[in-house]
Protein backbone atom coordinates (compact mmCIF):
# COMPACT_ATOMS: atom_id res chain seq x y z
CA UNK A 1 0.00 0.00 0.00
CA UNK A 2 1.47 3.32 -1.05
CA UNK A 3 0.73 6.46 0.82
CA UNK A 4 0.26 9.46 -1.38
CA UNK A 5 1.30 12.73 0.11
CA UNK A 6 -0.65 15.68 -1.13
CA UNK A 7 1.07 18.98 -0.84
CA UNK A 8 -1.40 21.77 -0.65
CA UNK A 9 -0.20 25.22 -1.53
CA UNK A 10 -1.62 27.75 0.86
CA UNK A 11 -3.79 30.28 -0.90
CA UNK A 12 -3.05 33.65 0.67
CA UNK A 13 -5.79 36.21 1.11
CA UNK A 14 -4.54 39.57 -0.16
CA UNK A 15 -6.45 42.82 0.21
CA UNK A 16 -5.97 45.68 -2.21
CA UNK A 17 -6.57 49.06 -0.62
CA UNK A 18 -6.47 52.06 -2.96
CA UNK A 19 -6.81 55.68 -1.95
CA UNK A 20 -5.19 59.05 -2.02
CA UNK A 21 -3.50 58.50 1.38
CA UNK A 22 -2.71 62.22 1.23
CA UNK A 23 -1.59 61.95 4.02
CA UNK A 24 -1.90 58.50 5.59
CA UNK A 25 -3.94 58.85 8.80
CA UNK A 26 -4.97 56.68 11.75
CA UNK A 27 -8.16 55.58 9.98
CA UNK A 28 -6.12 54.08 7.13
CA UNK A 29 -3.87 52.34 9.64
CA UNK A 30 -6.87 50.93 11.51
CA UNK A 31 -8.38 49.56 8.30
CA UNK A 32 -5.10 47.83 7.38
CA UNK A 33 -4.50 46.39 10.85
CA UNK A 34 -8.09 45.19 11.31
CA UNK A 35 -8.16 43.66 7.80
CA UNK A 36 -5.00 41.73 8.61
CA UNK A 37 -6.27 40.70 12.01
CA UNK A 38 -9.76 39.67 10.91
CA UNK A 39 -9.48 38.36 7.34
CA UNK A 40 -6.27 38.77 5.37
CA UNK A 41 -2.69 37.54 5.14
CA UNK A 42 -1.39 40.63 3.30
CA UNK A 43 -2.57 44.10 2.37
CA UNK A 44 -1.37 46.01 -0.66
CA UNK A 45 -1.82 49.78 -0.24
CA UNK A 46 -1.86 51.72 -3.49
CA UNK A 47 -1.70 55.52 -3.48
CA UNK A 48 -3.65 56.93 -6.41
CA UNK A 49 -2.66 59.59 -8.92
CA UNK A 50 -4.21 63.04 -8.99
CA UNK A 51 -7.91 62.91 -9.75
CA UNK A 52 -9.62 65.30 -12.14
CA UNK A 53 -11.28 66.87 -9.07
CA UNK A 54 -8.49 66.42 -6.52
CA UNK A 55 -4.90 67.64 -6.53
CA UNK A 56 -2.58 65.82 -4.14
CA UNK A 57 -0.44 67.66 -1.60
CA UNK A 58 2.14 64.88 -1.51
CA UNK A 59 3.76 63.07 -4.44
CA UNK A 60 3.32 59.34 -5.01
CA UNK A 61 6.88 58.82 -3.73
CA UNK A 62 6.17 60.79 -0.54
CA UNK A 63 2.98 58.83 0.10
CA UNK A 64 4.77 55.52 -0.49
CA UNK A 65 7.40 56.59 2.08
CA UNK A 66 4.58 57.38 4.53
CA UNK A 67 3.13 53.90 4.03
CA UNK A 68 6.53 52.23 4.42
CA UNK A 69 7.20 54.24 7.59
CA UNK A 70 4.26 52.52 9.32
CA UNK A 71 6.30 49.33 9.77
CA UNK A 72 3.23 47.06 9.57
CA UNK A 73 4.03 43.40 8.90
CA UNK A 74 2.48 42.03 5.70
CA UNK A 75 1.80 45.51 4.30
CA UNK A 76 3.04 45.94 0.73
CA UNK A 77 3.35 49.17 -1.24
CA UNK A 78 5.17 49.32 -4.57
CA UNK A 79 5.45 52.20 -6.98
CA UNK A 80 4.73 49.88 -9.92
CA UNK A 81 1.15 49.53 -8.62
CA UNK A 82 0.50 53.28 -8.89
CA UNK A 83 0.64 53.52 -12.69
CA UNK A 84 -2.89 52.27 -13.38
CA UNK A 85 -5.79 54.59 -14.12
CA UNK A 86 -8.48 52.13 -13.04
CA UNK A 87 -8.85 49.67 -10.18
CA UNK A 88 -9.76 46.79 -12.51
CA UNK A 89 -6.39 47.24 -14.31
CA UNK A 90 -4.59 47.05 -10.98
CA UNK A 91 -6.45 43.85 -10.08
CA UNK A 92 -5.50 42.29 -13.43
CA UNK A 93 -1.84 43.14 -12.82
CA UNK A 94 -1.76 41.89 -9.22
CA UNK A 95 -3.64 38.71 -10.17
CA UNK A 96 -0.80 37.89 -12.58
CA UNK A 97 1.70 38.50 -9.79
CA UNK A 98 -0.24 36.35 -7.30
CA UNK A 99 -2.11 33.84 -9.50
CA UNK A 100 -2.71 31.26 -6.75
CA UNK A 101 -3.96 33.74 -4.16
CA UNK A 102 -7.35 35.24 -3.45
CA UNK A 103 -7.67 39.00 -3.93
CA UNK A 104 -10.04 41.22 -1.95
CA UNK A 105 -11.02 44.84 -2.52
CA UNK A 106 -10.81 46.93 0.65
CA UNK A 107 -12.96 50.04 0.65
CA UNK A 108 -14.93 52.40 2.81
CA UNK A 109 -18.71 51.99 2.72
CA UNK A 110 -19.09 55.48 1.21
CA UNK A 111 -17.53 54.10 -2.01
CA UNK A 112 -20.48 51.73 -2.41
CA UNK A 113 -22.86 54.60 -3.14
CA UNK A 114 -21.23 55.25 -6.52
CA UNK A 115 -19.56 51.90 -7.09
CA UNK A 116 -21.64 51.21 -10.20
CA UNK A 117 -19.97 54.28 -11.78
CA UNK A 118 -16.50 52.72 -11.50
CA UNK A 119 -14.94 51.55 -14.76
CA UNK A 120 -15.68 47.82 -15.26
CA UNK A 121 -17.31 47.65 -11.82
CA UNK A 122 -19.04 44.37 -12.76
CA UNK A 123 -15.62 42.73 -13.02
CA UNK A 124 -14.60 44.07 -9.60
CA UNK A 125 -17.83 42.66 -8.14
CA UNK A 126 -16.43 39.17 -8.78
CA UNK A 127 -13.86 39.76 -6.04
CA UNK A 128 -14.79 39.66 -2.35
CA UNK A 129 -14.98 43.03 -0.58
CA UNK A 130 -13.83 44.05 2.87
CA UNK A 131 -15.79 47.10 3.88
CA UNK A 132 -15.19 49.69 6.59
CA UNK A 133 -18.45 50.95 8.04
CA UNK A 134 -19.62 54.53 7.63
CA UNK A 135 -22.57 55.73 9.71
CA UNK A 136 -24.49 57.13 6.79
CA UNK A 137 -24.28 54.01 4.59
CA UNK A 138 -26.50 50.93 4.83
CA UNK A 139 -23.97 48.35 3.61
CA UNK A 140 -26.43 45.47 3.32
CA UNK A 141 -28.80 47.61 1.24
CA UNK A 142 -25.97 48.70 -1.07
CA UNK A 143 -24.79 45.11 -1.47
CA UNK A 144 -28.31 43.99 -2.42
CA UNK A 145 -28.50 46.87 -4.91
CA UNK A 146 -25.21 45.68 -6.44
CA UNK A 147 -26.40 42.05 -6.29
CA UNK A 148 -23.28 41.14 -4.28
CA UNK A 149 -23.07 38.51 -1.57
CA UNK A 150 -19.33 37.92 -1.07
CA UNK A 151 -18.39 40.73 1.30
CA UNK A 152 -17.16 41.19 4.84
CA UNK A 153 -17.71 44.13 7.14
CA UNK A 154 -14.78 45.09 9.35
CA UNK A 155 -15.59 44.85 13.02
CA UNK A 156 -14.00 48.09 14.11
CA UNK A 157 -14.81 51.40 15.72
CA UNK A 158 -15.44 54.20 13.28
CA UNK A 159 -12.66 56.77 13.18
CA UNK A 160 -13.85 60.23 12.29
CA UNK A 161 -10.82 61.62 10.48
CA UNK A 162 -10.19 62.43 6.83
CA UNK A 163 -7.17 63.28 4.73
CA UNK A 164 -9.03 66.33 3.37
CA UNK A 165 -9.48 67.67 6.89
CA UNK A 166 -5.80 67.03 7.72
CA UNK A 167 -4.60 68.76 4.53
CA UNK A 168 -6.38 71.90 5.72
CA UNK A 169 -4.38 71.99 8.97
CA UNK A 170 -1.02 73.71 8.64
CA UNK A 171 0.20 73.29 12.24
CA UNK A 172 1.81 69.85 12.76
CA UNK A 173 0.92 69.97 16.46
CA UNK A 174 -2.80 70.03 15.60
CA UNK A 175 -2.64 66.82 13.55
CA UNK A 176 -1.17 64.73 16.38
CA UNK A 177 -3.60 61.94 17.14
CA UNK A 178 -4.94 62.04 13.58
CA UNK A 179 -1.74 60.99 11.81
CA UNK A 180 0.69 58.30 13.00
CA UNK A 181 3.90 59.68 14.48
CA UNK A 182 5.94 57.95 11.76
CA UNK A 183 3.97 59.83 9.11
CA UNK A 184 4.23 63.19 10.90
CA UNK A 185 8.00 62.70 10.86
CA UNK A 186 7.83 62.26 7.05
CA UNK A 187 5.60 65.27 6.42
Amino acid sequence: CHHVKTILKYMAKIGIYCGSFDPVHIGHVRIVKESLKQYLDKVIMVPTKDYWDKKMNYSIDERIKMIHSLGIDNLICKKEYTVFDYTYELFDYIKKEYPEDELYLILGADNLLKFDKWMKYEYLLTYPFIIMKRDEVDIDFEMRRLNKTNYFILDSEKIDVSSSEIRGIKDKEKIKGMVPKEVIDKI
